[in-house]
């Protein structure tokens, strides 16, 4: 699964699916893997109280290719993307250790440590959307 997040409004939802280049345009992380059901297991790893399930499914879909294999874009929560954002830089590794056990990312093996690089990433990105005040939009293709 590919995966790139970029800051972008939901308007330009269908040019950040259709782009080869997503980081000549917009701010953008780009990643491997870190799904939507993956990032709902981080959102938990943030905020044990929050109902992340949404994420997983269909409801935050903005924009959707014509083939089954996607490429889709997802607009993140907006409370997601300020928790990430506002993740203060001493909580990281907690974050981490809760997060590579959870069942969505435990069979990838991952130590805390090996996720840290990209939770800073998406910290990183997230205040940038925050910053800018647009969305922090998850296009995935697999």
């Amino acid at each position: 699964m590919l995966t790139d997040f970029v800051v972008a409004s939901i308007e330009e939802a269908a040019a950040v699916s259709a782009s080869v280049d997503r980081r000549s345009a917009w701010a953008c992380f780009e990643s491997k893997g870190l799904d939507n059901s993956t990032l709902a297991a981080l959102w938990l790893a943030i905020d044990p109280s929050v109902d992340a399930s949404a994420l997983e499914g269909e409801a935050h879909v903005v924009f959707s290719g014509a083939d089954r294999n996607g490429p889709w874009v997802f607009e993140l929560p907006m409370d997601f993307v300020r928790r990430l954002g506002l993740l203060p830089r001493d909580s990281v590794l907690s974050v981490a250790e809760i997060w590579v056990k959870s069942p969505e990312s435990s069979h990838a093996g991952w130590r805390g440590s090996d996720v840290v690089p990209a939770i800073k990433s998406l910290n990183e990105i997230a205040s940038v959307a925050i910053q800018n005040k647009k969305s922090l939009l998850l296009w995935m293709s697999l």
